[in-house]
């Protein structure tokens, strides 16, 4: 009985050494995952993969990452330059919701100057402490969506309206609410008051408000007013009928409407000229 314990001691001391090999093993593996599969990953020009699954791509100094892309396991794309392992300076980031930030960055963290963009077109553009929004202001910008426009026609030459002091106005219908505006293509977007917002909402319109809060625009004057950003579907511009529309709002009934090339962002292709005809295409 005595040979039998001490046998079945030694076979559990066996198994355990096998185990404690195993596991190194598997450590030492996993370590050399970490490697530089192409160029100079020590001074110079290369492409470095981490056992994560992250990559970097770019300029080495001393082993130290410098500049160049890095692309986490996450989706998220860092462009920059890097300091003690962390990027700094000016760079680019994009994340994996769609949101991407241009700008100033501090040991990895939105610090100073900068913008950021989110997945819904909004943008916050100011300064910025440790991934904290400082001081700064929020617009949102139309970008170009095909599913947004609904027409059988590819484009459409719209012949503006002749007004005073060779100003030009066009006409905007907003779910059967006709207005006539201003055709200012120096301003950044659809600016219109109070008034006419409302007439759209009991027209049974869609409208999205964007409850966004420190928003404003500039006027002619240079001036900053406080706006509000309101998403409008159902906008007939000529024979083209836009979805998600985004317009500015000001908070003064006696505010003039503007139709500014921001609105324009949502075609394809824009053109206007000087006699007053303006092309769009889808």
């Amino acid at each position: 009985m005595k040979i039998k314990k001490e046998k079945k001691m030694k076979t559990y001391k066996n198994l355990f050494v096998v185990l404690i090999c195993i596991i190194t093993l598997q450590s030492c593996l996993n370590s050399n995952t970490d490697i530089c599969v192409q160029g100079d990953c020590f001074n110079g020009e290369g492409t470095y993969n981490f056992s994560n699954g992250d990559i970097f791509k770019g300029n080495f100094i001393n082993g130290q990452l410098d500049k160049g892309t890095y692309y986490s396991n996450n989706g998220t794309k860092y462009s920059g330059t890097w300091k003690n392992g962390n990027i700094n300076g000016e760079c680019e980031m994009l994340f994996n919701d769609g949101s991407s930030y241009v700008g100033e960055v501090n040991d990895g963290k939105r610090n100073g100057f900068g913008a950021q963009t989110y997945s819904d077109n909004s943008k916050w553009i100011g300064n910025w402490k440790n991934n904290e929004k400082i001081e700064g202001n929020y617009n949102y910008e139309n970008i170009y969506n095909p599913m947004d426009i609904n027409s059988n026609e590819s484009s459409q030459i719209i012949e503006l309206i002749k007004g005073d002091a060779n100003m030009h106005l066009i006409d905007v219908e907003f779910n059967g609410v006709k207005e006539t505006f201003i055709f200012d293509t120096g301003a950044s977007n659809i600016f219109m008051n109070p008034s006419l917002l409302n007439k759209i909402k009991l027209s049974g319109a869609k409208v999205e408000s964007l409850n966004i809060t420190g928003s404003e625009a500039e006027i002619a004057n240079g001036d900053l007013i406080p706006i509000e950003y309101v998403r409008i579907s159902n906008v007939k511009i000529g024979n083209f009928t836009l979805d998600n529309l985004i317009v500015s709002v000001s908070y003064d009934d006696k505010s003039s409407l503007l139709f500014g090339k921001g609105a324009l962002n949502k075609f394809k292709n824009y053109s206007f000229s000087k006699d007053g005809s303006l092309t769009l295409v889808k």
